[in-house]
């Protein structure tokens, strides 16, 4: 970023970008459970080396010097702080048993912009009964694009799993509109 002010190239694009990307794999190593498959690293194995997993990111902050590098871990390879269980971490935590839950709640979508009504959404709107909000026209880039993923995704999807001693429990979102 510090390159395109010294060079005077500087857009709203670039700056918008290069924060957007930052914040996305920022967020993506500090989620807890592994976004890209193992597969993805099979087919294109370069990309081990140019984006990081939350695998990789938990064993910087459990394992004592290892796993440096923010978001590329090429320079972890390139400098030998790579901890040699990343890949066998990576492997293993994708291949989860799927729980089946005790108890699942059902919910549905009402109209396009019920969606950021869910926890996934914006928390506020969550935690209110839901009314339409004049200012959710504005996301209707993001939404046309969420009903095209639950269109083509087409089967529930859990929206939440909470555990209250031995008993499991989901929130499923069922992708259909009720127009």
């Amino acid at each position: 970023m510090l390159t395109l002010a010294f060079t005077r190239m500087a857009s709203m694009t670039a700056v918008f970008g290069y924060v957007t990307c930052i914040d996305f794999m920022n967020n993506m190593g500090h989620c807890n459970f592994e976004i890209v498959p193992t597969w993805l690293f099979n087919i294109f194995p370069p990309l081990k080396y140019l984006m990081y997993t939350p695998s990789f990111h938990s064993l910087h902050h459990t394992q004592f010097r290892t796993n440096y590098s923010l978001f590329m871990p090429f320079y972890d390879y390139f400098y030998g702080t790579i901890d040699k269980a990343s890949d066998q971490l990576h492997d293993s935590t994708s291949k989860r048993e799927e729980e089946i839950p005790d108890v699942a709640h059902l919910t549905h979508l009402t109209t396009p912009t019920s969606i950021y009504h869910l926890r996934l959404g914006f928390a506020y709107l969550a935690s209110n009964p839901y009314m339409p909000k004049w200012y959710l026209c504005l996301m209707w880039p993001v939404t046309a694009w969420s009903m095209i993923l639950t269109w083509a995704y087409g089967h529930a999807f859990i929206v939440e799993g909470n555990r209250f001693d031995k008993l499991k429990l989901q929130t499923w979102a069922i992708p259909k509109y009720n127009f």
